[in-house]
């Protein structure tokens, strides 16, 4: 493999600037952050940032809509503080900027509505924004819902609500308290093991302590509670509730008209949607309840959906283990092939298994372990790294990254170390490996079927790719800061800072957006300098949560 791109040891400052960041009260802060371009032309600094916008909350009461903003957009869209009579609020505020980080408007979503992710919220036309008021089910089913939790849709186009349903039934704390029974007898048997006090860890309930199932369940059922996603053509919304039935499972409701139906019919509850790319079918998984060894909730069942319901297929699932992929969802080849992991022995190996959603017929690809796998469309590929095996036939494992054809079945060791893998966006090169686990570091390089690697690296642990919409940009970041790569795959830009949590570059490409520390921050493409343009809130399902408006309506 060619040699990696050498990135310097210490990255050269360059350019060298203060910017006070005013508060409410007057008060002046000054910070540094250094970054540099490459190739380097001298010595200068990059500020930490110009004026920080931070609206008072008080003046913070503008419902979205999306007419009152001057054209033409593109907006983006994310969350800022919110604050309810100077007092901390479990409010969604929005703030709305200009492609180059100015700032158009700042939203309120009503009734104290919350968003739980922008960028599922809005759908990609940039019509509608969902939305949930009322109250969530307690963790230990101690406290009585006194609000309906309810399930909004804001038409942006007019400013007013298009669309409401309640997401729970009255009878569902009941039938949670009954689900956590059946689960409590399903996986174990409740009787106490004379090793329980020394083989589990302090604090950590186990199988026969009080409120042990309620709790999993609950968090099962919560994890999928309020869960929407916008088909491709933004003609239908799918959500995840319990209308009609002890368990959270998959509606589906249509714009014209806004009728809903109930479109999946299983014991686990819904937790993760993902539309086929003409809009005619939903994958969705599944879990009865929450893993304690990943500490988190675990796929327990996949299951496939045609949108008016008539056609529900289960693909696997019932095991009583779950899949240890708890943060990579199954995917889209195609309109009709999904590529899902089904799980085979409990210990994190799962086959991966092609899926023709009309026929439901499936075809094994292999039996892996390791880092979330991959799916490039354009070439039909399916990227994996860890341990793979080719079943059938059955052969001896080896442990590298490989290229699978999802049609032939054929499959090509690219690297024989386990390194995670990323999209990478070029048609011609669509896939990066990156660092590893920290225990097999491997170089970074772009590769792609039948061409050579290209050395982008080395990058530190934990790295991740950013592309743009036209895919001629990338962005990888790490725990030092960014690098950009040009059109061509060169380095050329790079970008020191800590805490970096995501990246979006503008539909244009001509500029990058990054959170990190609290603030969101912009920088021109190629060669713009950081500044900070406003503060994020704190969210603990995903810190950078931005969604991008691309369109002024009329």
């Amino acid at each position: 493999m060619s040699s990696p791109f050498p990135v310097p040891s210490s990255r050269t400052p360059l350019a060298t600037s203060f910017a006070p960041l005013f508060t409410l009260i007057g008060l002046a802060a000054v910070a540094t952050t250094q970054g540099c371009r490459l190739p380097s032309t001298g010595d200068k600094t990059a500020p930490d940032g110009t004026a920080v916008e931070t609206p008072d909350p008080r003046s913070v009461a503008v419902p979205p809509n999306a007419a009152l903003l001057p054209a033409p957009g593109p907006y983006l869209l994310h969350r800022i503080p919110g604050v309810v009579d100077n007092v901390d609020g479990d409010t969604t505020d929005l703030a709305v900027r200009h492609a180059d980080g100015a700032l158009a408007a700042t939203w309120r979503v009503p009734e104290g509505g919350r968003v739980r992710n922008v960028g599922t919220a809005l759908s990609p036309d940039g019509r509608w924004l969902a939305y949930v008021t009322g109250d969530d089910p307690d963790w230990h089913l101690t406290a009585p819902m006194t609000k309906p939790l309810t399930l909004h849709v804001l038409d942006l186009m007019r400013g007013s609500e298009a669309f409401a349903t309640r997401l729970l039934h009255d009878d569902i704390e009941r039938d949670l308290r009954r689900l956590a029974g059946d689960v409590a007898v399903r996986y174990f048997d409740g009787t106490p093991t004379p090793s329980a006090a020394a083989t589990d860890p302090p604090g950590v309930p186990t199988p026969w302590q009080p409120g042990w199932a309620a709790e999993d369940v609950l968090c099962a059922f919560r994890s999928g509670l309020g869960v929407v996603a916008w088909s491709p053509a933004s003609t239908h919304l799918a959500f995840v509730g319990a209308l009609d039935g002890p368990s959270g499972d998959v509606f589906v409701a249509d714009v014209a008209g806004w009728q809903v139906r109930r479109v999946s019919d299983e014991p686990t509850h819904a937790f993760r949607l993902a539309w086929s790319p003409d809009g005619q079918w939903i994958l969705h998984e599944g879990a009865a309840w929450c893993g304690r060894a990943a500490g988190d909730v675990m796929a327990e069942t996949t299951d496939v959906s045609s949108v008016d319901g008539s056609v529900q297929r289960h693909v696997w699932g019932g095991s009583g283990i779950g899949s240890w992929l708890v943060r990579w969802p199954d995917g889209w080849l195609g309109d009709h092939d999904a590529i899902v992991h089904q799980e085979s022995n409990g210990v994190g190996c799962c086959d991966v298994v092609r899926l023709d959603v009309r026929t439901g017929i499936t075809r094994s690809l292999g039996t892996w372990a390791g880092e979330p796998f991959v799916i490039d469309r354009p070439t039909r590929q399916i990227i994996l790294s860890g341990n793979f095996a080719a079943s059938p036939p059955a052969e001896t494992t080896k442990r590298g990254v490989f290229v699978v054809d999802a049609d032939s079945g054929a499959r090509e060791q690219v690297h024989d170390q386990a390194c995670r893998v990323d999209a990478w966006g070029a048609p011609e090169r669509p896939f990066v490996r990156l660092q590893g686990d920290g225990v097999e570091p491997c170089d970074a390089a772009a590769f792609g079927k039948g061409v050579d690697d290209v050395a982008i690296g080395p990058f530190g642990r934990f790295a991740h790719t950013y592309v743009s919409m036209g895919g001629a940009w990338r962005v990888v970041v790490d725990e030092h800061g960014w690098t950009a790569f040009d059109p061509d795959g060169g380095p050329h830009a790079y970008h020191t800072q800590d805490g970096i949590a995501g990246v979006t570059f503008r539909p244009d490409e001509r500029g990058l957006f990054w959170g990190a520390n609290d603030r969101l921050w912009y920088a021109d493409v190629p060669d713009g300098e950081a500044r900070a343009v406003g503060p994020l809130a704190e969210h603990a399902l995903n810190p950078f949560d931005v969604a991008w408006l691309m369109v002024a309506m009329q």
